[in-house]
């Protein structure tokens, strides 16, 4: 994190927010900004606070939408906060080039962002799991995942990352309920693990982290504040 998207922050016209989970990254833009972001009541989709207009989006629409928006209106200022995730996911795909993202974890040298958690692929109890750990070892043949990030999973087994071996199934390219239709499928599932509730409470298990989560910081490229 530099000042100059310190500064970004400050003078965006517009700034797109997730529009569940926030609380991380209300915290976050607080620590390092002076801006103050408001409620959003009813079900408004934006709200403007000191020349700044805020909206409410859904969290993995963010790289996508800065990218579209700033290219349609390229004299305003546009910045997005999106999951970290969400941001490479992109970048692996249809965004390479277009948006740049930085992950809000320091602040000269002060973190001031917390984890929200880590992509993990996930073993559902119908799933042999020691079997599966061998599998998904680099070497053996790529074993499918369900997942929403299905470029996270294809660069994860080009890398040879975390000594996994996966790919995806691209039927099962889902928008949620990742893990539920792993569990009715005896397949593994690669997903966003935050506080670890579900997979404890649906006793499954975590074979393998991919990285951790951090808000990030949107913005496209070639943007100048």
């Amino acid at each position: 994190m530099s000042e100059f998207e310190k500064k970004l922050l400050e003078s965006a016209d517009t700034i797109y927010l997730p529009n569940r989970y926030q609380e991380p990254f209300i915290e976050a833009l607080g620590n390092i900004t002076n801006i103050k972001i408001p409620d959003l009541k009813d079900r408004k989709l934006s709200v403007k606070s000191n020349g700044q207009t805020f909206r409410w989006v859904r969290g993995r629409d963010v790289p996508q939408i800065v990218a579209s928006v700033q290219a349609a209106q390229p004299k305003k200022r546009i910045v997005g906060l999106s999951g970290s995730e969400w941001c490479d996911e992109y970048m692996l795909g249809q965004l390479t080039g277009k948006v740049a993202t930085n992950r809000m974890i320091e602040y000269y040298n002060i973190p001031f962002a917390k984890s929200m958690g880590r992509v993990a692929i996930i073993a559902p109890q119908s799933v042999d799991v020691e079997q599966m750990r061998e599998k998904i070892r680099p070497g053996q043949d790529p074993v499918p995942v369900i997942t929403v990030y299905p470029n996270l999973a294809k660069n994860s087994f080009k890398e040879g990352l975390f000594r996994l071996s996966i790919t995806t199934t691209p039927e099962f390219t889902l928008s949620g309920g990742v893990e539920s239709l792993a569990d009715d499928l005896g397949m593994l599932a690669l997903d966003l693990v935050c506080t670890g509730a579900t997979v404890i409470q649906n006793n499954f298990t975590i074979l393998a982290e991919l990285q951790e989560v951090y808000p990030a910081i949107v913005t496209a490229r070639g943007y100048d504040a």
